[in-house]
């Protein structure tokens, strides 16, 4: 049987050491490299480093004994005292966190100050990203104005910004003597979105807490990001990789659109990309690769309606400058664009009755464009996918992309018959031309039933165009596509030098080396089919229900 051994404790006679007090300082060394810097961390600290840099631009003179250094790894801030903490802070908060027109006013963000209706996209972006809670910012009543663009006037409301929690944040920092208080801080939405307590039975173990030295670089994420609206209930927020701190704070005032037109993204690949084509429209950018950044879109998502939540993060870096380039020539075709809206205003009854019109116009963004730029930033032929995307449904409205994407006819036929579109696929333009030259053969044996009306004739060139996408866009198998495909060109009129005939070889090899990308481009035929000036019945069919 074991022994059974008891044990007595030994009281040793020596006391637990206390830590010491840590001693208020009078600087704080801010570091890009720091253990627990995230890309958003470092996009804050590059926004501190710009918001100093374009309060230097101001030249407005610094407070006495408050300095700062900023090298490309690090950035120092020295307020002399450490009783000085409180009026440092005071200052640099009231400089960096502004309104102005009541609206949200971030120097630190702009070289030149962008226009109104600029600002108030790029609050509205603030507002679906950091700012959600109705706690974090106090919004006041809405304000319409209006403004010209290519000699149209639009109008467009905002809600007034009275304050937001960014003015008052380094408050909690200070104790009554002005020192900082060195310790950890509880790290919340509205300086990193996303950010929360994940259950509040376990707050203290599941909330997010950090040192001074990560909690004041987010502070000011908001003026080193870039947050646009996608549309009313949906954001996207970019964060720009930083590896250097000089040069980023001189040039982050390129980030900001100064156009209402770049202030339109529709998806997160999208909003990088544009981001980064308008820093490389500046010299001192015009480097090999890109640094890139992170993209994140927030949404209403079923567990939250009233939140919005991370819904897609994608990270994008090197990006070379042939395809940034090819990017910014894709944007010079399927860019967003004004829509004409006219009211009939009836004023009066019986004979006085006087019928007046209203116009209007509105911005609607192009569906397409982001489809292109997810398949660049993740190394795909610009079209890869696009059977799958035109029958996939629109998260904001629950209808298929085709039905929008047919509104985008133009621009989509004005690029793909472009011939300075490289395709980076050997007989990919000849397939998407015969496609396009098929339907038109197609269409003129509909057209030449003289005993139709009008409408019956449109109703038919209606139901030719379905039935082909229909064929293309629900071929599940290799057999099914040829078979379609084969069908089209045969009904269809082809010319001695068509391009079927001119390219056969090079449209069949690529049928059987890759159907699927053979079926996206016959879908793109279709999608990009526009009638010539004199095939007004097949062009007719397709525009009267944009008007």
């Amino acid at each position: 049987m074991a022994k059974t051994v008891k044990t007595t404790a030994v009281k040793t006679g020596t006391k637990i050491a206390k830590p010491k007090p840590v001693s208020p300082p009078s600087s704080l060394v801010l570091k890009l490299g720091a253990p627990g810097m995230t890309p958003m961390h470092r996009a804050g600290l590059g926004g501190l480093a710009a918001t100093l840099f374009a309060f230097e631009r101001s030249e407005k003179k610094r407070p006495p004994d408050f300095n700062w250094s900023i090298t490309p790894t690090e950035l120092t801030l020295d307020f002399g005292k450490p009783e000085n903490a409180k009026p440092f802070f005071e200052w640099l908060f009231s400089f960096a966190f502004q309104i102005k027109d009541e609206l949200i006013y971030l120097p630190g963000q702009y070289g030149k100050i962008p226009p109104i209706e600029v600002r108030a996209r790029l609050q509205q972006g603030i507002t679906l990203t950091f700012l959600q809670h109705g706690q974090t910012r106090k919004l006041g009543e809405e304000k319409t104005v209006s403004y010209d663009f290519e000699d149209k006037k639009i109008e467009f409301t905002y809600k007034t910004c009275l304050s937001y929690t960014h003015q008052t944040a380094w408050k909690e920092w200070v104790n009554n003597k002005g020192e900082l208080v060195i310790k950890d801080y509880d790290v919340q939405g509205p300086v990193n979105p996303g950010a929360v307590v994940r259950h509040v039975a376990f707050t203290s173990s599941t909330k997010v807490s950090q040192p001074l030295e990560l909690v004041l670089p987010l502070q000011f994420a908001l003026a080193g990001t870039l947050s646009l609206p996608i549309n009313r209930a949906v954001g996207v927020l970019v964060l720009p990789y930083i590896q250097d701190l000089v040069e980023f704070a001189k040039r982050r005032s390129d980030m900001t659109p100064m156009s209402i037109k770049d202030t339109f993204v529709a998806g997160t690949g999208d909003a990088v990309l544009q981001m980064e084509i308008r820093q490389r429209g500046k010299s001192a950018i015009k480097k090999a690769k890109a640094a890139g950044g992170d993209a994140i879109s927030f949404r209403p998502m079923p567990w939250s309606t009233q939140q919005k939540s991370r819904s897609e993060i994608l990270s994008v870096s090197n990006l070379d400058k042939e395809l940034l380039a090819f990017y910014n020539w894709v944007l010079s075709y399927l860019h967003p664009r004004l829509v004409k809206k006219v009211t009939e205003i009836k004023q009066g009854r019986g004979k006085n009755a006087v019928t007046s019109e209203k116009i209007e116009y509105y911005w609607t963004d192009n569906v397409v464009r982001p489809f292109i730029a997810n398949n660049l930033v993740q190394g795909k032929y610009w079209f890869a996918g696009f059977v799958r995307f035109a029958n996939s449904n629109d998260p904001a409205s629950g209808k298929p992309f085709w039905e929008k994407i047919k509104y985008e006819r133009k621009g989509l036929s004005d690029m793909v018959n472009d011939e300075k579109l490289d395709w980076k696929l050997d007989g990919a333009r000849s397939l998407v031309l015969a496609v396009q030259e098929a339907l038109r053969g197609c269409y003129g044996k509909v057209g030449s039933d003289k005993n139709v009306s009008d409408t019956g004739l449109k109703n038919r060139f209606k139901g030719e165009y379905e039935k082909w996408r229909l064929a293309f866009a629900g071929s599940k198998t290799p057999e099914q596509f040829r078979f379609s495909l084969g069908d089209m060109f045969s009904r269809g009129k082809t010319k001695k030098d068509s391009e079927l005939k001119t390219n056969w070889e090079k449209i069949t090899r690529l049928i059987m080396q890759d159907w699927q990308l053979a079926r996206d481009l016959a879908l793109i035929g279709l999608a990009s089919y526009k009638g010539k000036e004199t095939d007004t019945q097949d062009d007719n069919a397709l525009t009267n229900d944009q008007d």
